[in-house]
């Protein structure tokens, strides 16, 4: 662990106020990016994301076990989640009130969009097969022996493929990094 992040990590430990400073100098930008990634259209709540996480972090401090990851790697998985809670307090009020029905479907069609686009292009280095079992698993909610009898195939064969193919994912996403 870092001696920056030990110092963080102790400051905020001591309900210090400078830890929480230090903290948004030395990942405040890429706690940004990860809340904006999440949030999508909705930049004009990443400050109340920002702050969420931090009020997180500063609360759950005693959760962070520098044996599972890192304290970067934790903090920013709060970031992620408290992102993820924003959408779906936005979501809840937005069907819990009318809004222009085109604007509505805009949006929806905007969130579709990136994410279709998102999921092609992770898949795209994979065989037609692999692509449309992921698919039928990991975006349509089949189960493997529904995809199996969809594929016309067998279970483990499912299991198989799938994990071949989270293989070849990660190796070409390590590639992708050097």
């Amino acid at each position: 662990m870092e001696l920056n992040d030990k110092r963080m990590i102790k400051l905020i430990k001591k309900k210090d106020e400078a830890g929480i400073k230090l903290l948004l100098q030395t990942y405040g930008g890429i706690m940004k990016s990860v809340a904006r990634r999440h949030l999508y259209d909705l930049d004009s709540h990443v400050d109340e994301c920002m702050n969420d996480a931090l009020l997180a972090v500063w609360h759950n401090i005693e959760d962070f076990d520098h044996a599972q990851s890192s304290f970067k790697n934790w903090m920013l998985t709060v970031t992620r989640f408290k992102a993820i809670d924003l959408l779906r307090k936005h979501a809840k009020e937005r069907d819990n009130t009318t809004f222009d029905e085109a604007h509505q479907v805009v949006y929806e069609d905007k969130h579709e969009t990136l994410w279709q686009s998102e999921w092609a292009d992770l898949i795209k280095n994979l065989n037609e097969k692999d692509q449309q079992l992921l698919t039928l698993i990991y975006v349509e909610g089949y189960s493997a022996e529904e995809a199996a009898q969809i594929m016309q195939t067998n279970r483990n064969n499912v299991y198989n493929r799938i994990s071949k193919a989270k293989k070849r994912l990660r190796r070409y996403k390590n590639e992708q990094n050097i």
